[in-house]
């Protein structure tokens, strides 16, 4: 399959500062990345080298194999992009908007793609005023302006931030429905990682300005292992139980969680064969967040 944008060895800096280092990266048709790192990981500039905003002080993006002349620049025109907070005009209705998105771009007006990118979203039946829309209609209207223009790929810089629950589930769904119907791909960064997990295809992790690793979501089952965790009121003897056999564990309370390589059945009958009875078991998929914030992403 073609890569629909092509980044190669990119590299940025800001004064003195290489805030981006020699980072390469394939986006193809229909995927959904997440792009995951901590704060300055270099994620919201990468996104702005990608969507054109600025450009790398070395390495080179095409867009469908293009890198110069008119048909980069076309090429180009199909990225959308939503980068930190949308720009939007309080007072104009959503399409309104809309049509002031596409005069700033220099865009012809087409009341037809207005229509479409309103629909895509969910907005088709909101004509009031955006100052009276909630976060999460504000961001769906974001997530249109960037769909304006037919995009084949739309970046998003945290999109979930400041969203309720049901604001959440309303922009997962119409990225799912927008990613699903018209095939678009999406590049979205967030630290919201339960919601990427539900989400992405594939996930991208950023540390220091460098990709530390890439794996798909079928990679990411394989490397998932699974989390016991049990109450004990007999503190002593679980710790010397996991002393003994060099177990990891987090303790909360009188309640122990462990991250088990093997069959979980088999610790269980382990822990009572050393007189302990574990109450209120549970066993569950080691989720991302866990395997990103106990240090299990770098490549080994």
């Amino acid at each position: 399959m073609t890569p629909i944008l092509e980044a190669r060895s990119l590299t940025k800096r800001f004064r003195r500062e290489k805030v981006i280092k020699d980072v390469s990266l394939d986006i193809f048709p229909s995927q959904i990345v997440g792009l995951i790192g901590p704060n300055g990981a270099g994620k919201t500039t990468l996104l702005r080298l990608l969507c054109g905003l600025i450009v790398p002080d070395s390495g080179e993006i095409a867009y469908h194999g293009e890198t110069k002349g008119k048909a980069f620049d076309a090429a180009k025109a199909r990225i959308g992009a939503t980068i930190n907070a949308p720009s939007l005009y309080p007072n104009l209705s959503a399409q309104d908007n809309l049509k002031a998105y596409a005069l700033g771009r220099g865009l012809a007006i087409d009341n037809d793609a207005i229509r479409n990118a309103i629909q895509a979203v969910g907005l088709e039946n909101h004509t009031k005023p955006v100052k009276n829309f909630s976060l999460g209609m504000k961001q769906r209207l974001s997530l249109a302006t960037a769909l304006y223009s037919g995009c084949e790929v739309v970046l998003l810089d945290e999109p979930f931030n400041g969203l309720d629950p049901l604001g959440l589930k309303q922009i997962e769904d119409q990225i799912c429905s927008i990613n699903r119907e018209k095939g678009v791909a999406f590049v979205i960064s967030s630290h919201n990682l339960p919601e990427l997990e539900e989400l992405c295809d594939r996930f991208v992790f950023l540390e220091a300005g460098r990709i530390v690793k890439t794996f798909y979501r079928e990679e990411l089952a394989e490397k998932e292992q699974r989390i016991v965790s049990f109450f004990s009121s007999d503190s002593k003897r679980c710790l010397d139980f996991f002393r003994e056999k060099g177990i990891a564990y987090e303790q909360k309370d009188n309640r122990y969680f462990l991250v088990c390589n093997d069959d979980p059945l088999v610790l269980l009958e382990s822990l009572k064969q050393s007189g302990i009875s574990p109450e209120d078991v549970s066993i569950t998929k080691e989720s991302l967040m866990h395997l990103y914030s106990h240090g299990r992403i770098s490549d080994e």
